[in-house]
């Protein structure tokens, strides 16, 4: 009876963690639509910004940074303010796109997701 318990205890818990990791951010699915719509265009190799920010590594190498840019509001550079009017070509974060690039960078270890590179398409800046 003990073990039959403990088998339905494990599996419970076992079910809430498949839940939880399933609903988190991945990096092939969420990030590379949010960084290429907002940061590459000024970060592709050789472009204006200090370094690239196209691949899962050159992201997840500048991801502390990149965050911390993000909630601060500097990055992506938008003097305007949203709320206030819209215009053509703007170019901010959301705070649902911050906080989804903050959970990835804090649960990103969890999956060692450095295989998600090989599953982005590159970007092509026209």
């Amino acid at each position: 009876m003990n073990v039959l318990r403990f088998t339905f205890a494990f599996l419970l818990a076992f079910s809430g963690v498949l839940q939880v990791s399933a609903q988190l951010p991945k990096w092939v699915d969420d990030i590379p639509p949010l960084i290429h719509d907002h940061c590459s265009r000024c970060h592709p190799v050789g472009g204006a910004g200090p370094f690239p920010l196209i691949t899962y590594e050159d992201v997840f190498f500048t991801a502390s940074e990149d965050l911390h840019a993000m909630q601060e509001g500097e990055m992506p550079p938008w003097p305007a303010d949203p709320s206030y009017n819209h215009f053509v070509g703007e170019n901010y974060l959301t705070d649902s796109e911050v906080a989804l690039f903050e959970e990835w960078f804090d649960t990103v270890e969890i999956f060692n997701e450095s295989t998600g590179a090989c599953h982005t398409k590159p970007l092509v800046i026209e």
